[in-house]
């Protein structure tokens, strides 16, 4: 959380950095939800 608010010139407000956080998690997760979902379906095909 220091790195995030040390970055910006101007201290974020608590509500913005919390909901940028869970953005991103949510964000990350999708994403690696589609990577192994594609990487298993394209290896059931293959088979």
């Amino acid at each position: 959380m220091s790195q995030v608010e040390a970055s910006d010139s101007n201290p974020p407000r608590p509500i913005a950095v919390a909901g940028r956080r869970i953005a991103e998690h949510f964000n990350l997760n999708g994403i690696l939800e589609q990577a192994t979902r594609h990487k298993a379906s394209s290896w059931h095909t293959a088979r």
